[in-house]
This record gives C-alpha cells, structure tokens and sequence, in this order.
C-alpha cells in the first residue's frame, strides 16, 4: 500500500463519529469502574483499622473508669463509679452480693468524709455536713440490713467508720454560732459527742414552748432515732441558739 492511499484512509477515520449507544455504554463503564477504584481497600486494611478503634475505645473506657474510681459524690464521673459498682453486684453469686454491697457502703462513707475534709469555707462546710448527716443515717440503716447476711464483726467495722463521720457532721454543725455578725464556726474539738448530745436533750426540754407541738414531736423523733443534726437544724431556726455557749453553761452548772 501506497503511502498517499494510508495517509487518505487515517484521514477519513477522522470523520468517523461513534454512535450513540456505543458512547452511552461505555461512560456508564467508566462511571462504574472510578469509585469502585477509589474506595477498594485491602481486606488486610479493613481488618487493622478495626483492631485499632477497638483498641483505641477500649483504652478510653478504661481510662474513664480508672478515673470515676477516685470521683468524689458531685463530681461527673461519680455517677460512672456508681454504675459500675451495681454491674459488679449483678455478676457476684446471691450469697456474695450482701459483702460486696456492703464494701460500697464503706467506699461511700470514705467519700463523704473526704467531701467533709476538703471543705474549708464555713457556710459550705456546715451545709455539706447535713448533707453528710442524713447520707450517714441511711447507709447506718442498709448496714443494720446487712448483718442478717453476713458476718456482723464485718458489717460494725464500717458502722464504725460511719459512726465517726456522723460524730464529725455532728460538731461540726453544733460549732455553728448563728449571730448577728454572720454565720462562724467554733472550735468543737474538745467538746465530746456525749455532751453535744446531752445538751441538745436539755435544749429539747427547755425549747418546748419555743418550738411548738408538732416541730417538737419532730425533734423528739429525730433525736430516738440518732438523727441529732436533723434536731440541730430545728434549734438553730430559733432565734440566736447556740449550741457551744449552752454547752458551756451546762459543764458550769455540773461544776
């Protein structure tokens, strides 16, 4: 073949056009063929990087809970602490739950006395040990509960943690002098729990007009069932009680 018979036919291919069908086709095979290349990813791949997030979540949740485990109550992460504790009671034998429970108690009366030692501003502080004083009293009660399951040496060692505490609410909630000049705190260090106690009945006694029928009744049971912040609350609402200088007058009175 002639070189002027090849050029004449590559010039007559120029002006050949497609049909439509074929141009159709094959751009719907193109538009197919990029993202299936695109987002092909080894099987190898897929499997790593779901090693990795599983990994990494877990890291975190564990992080998470390492963390509530120093949480205080109030904190954001005290309500994790909690819920873990309860997954942990549900996954022990029936006749291990009552120790464990009872173990949480402990932790919880722990907590609160850090919550009590931590406060240094006087308001705030006698506002958390009422607090205190009334968590005290129903983890007093879940203890009592407890000895009909497990050994009662093990159950009165934490009512005596929690005794402590609810003797720390108790003076620190009788220190407070509620006088004109605002609201102070005294040093009550010295003073027994016996005698606050003591004098809170002799208050009773004394108050029984001031109080009225039915805020006395409440006083009286509070006081039967060991709950003397609670009576303090209804003495202190009496104007300018306190509680340290009538202490004071009763230790004069005995000498």
């Amino acid at each position: 073949m002639q070189n002027s018979d090849l050029i004449k036919k590559l010039q007559k291919l120029k002006s050949i056009q497609p049909s439509r069908a074929w141009l159709f086709n094959n751009r719907e095979k193109l538009a197919n063929q990029i993202p299936e290349d695109l987002w092909k990813v080894p099987g190898w791949s897929m499997a790593v990087l779901s090693l990795v997030l599983v990994v990494g979540t877990a890291s975190l949740m564990i992080g998470i809970v390492g963390a509530a485990q120093n949480s205080l109550p109030g904190e954001v992460l005290h309500s994790l602490k909690i819920v873990s504790e309860k997954a942990q009671v549900s996954f022990v034998s029936q006749n291990k739950k009552a120790q464990l429970e009872v173990k949480f108690v402990e932790n919880r009366v722990e907590e609160l006395n850090q919550v009590l030692n931590n406060e240094k501003e006087p308001k705030k502080k006698v506002s958390k040990a009422r607090e205190v004083s009334k968590k005290i009293t129903q983890y007093k009660k879940e203890l009592e509960q407890a000895k009909e399951e497990i050994p009662e040496l093990a159950v009165d060692q934490v009512m005596e943690q929690a005794q402590e505490v609810s003797d720390q609410t108790l003076k620190i909630v009788a220190s407070v002098n509620s006088d004109e000049n605002g609201l102070e705190l005294q040093n009550t260090q010295e003073i027994s729990t016996e005698e606050i106690i003591a004098r809170i009945q002799a208050d009773l006694e004394e108050k029984e007009a001031e109080l009225g029928e039915e805020a006395l009744k409440q006083a009286r049971l509070y006081f039967e069932s060991g709950d003397y912040v609670l009576v303090l609350e209804l003495l202190t609402n009496l104007e300018n009680y306190d509680i340290i200088t009538n202490i004071e007058k009763l230790e004069e009175a005995k000498e």
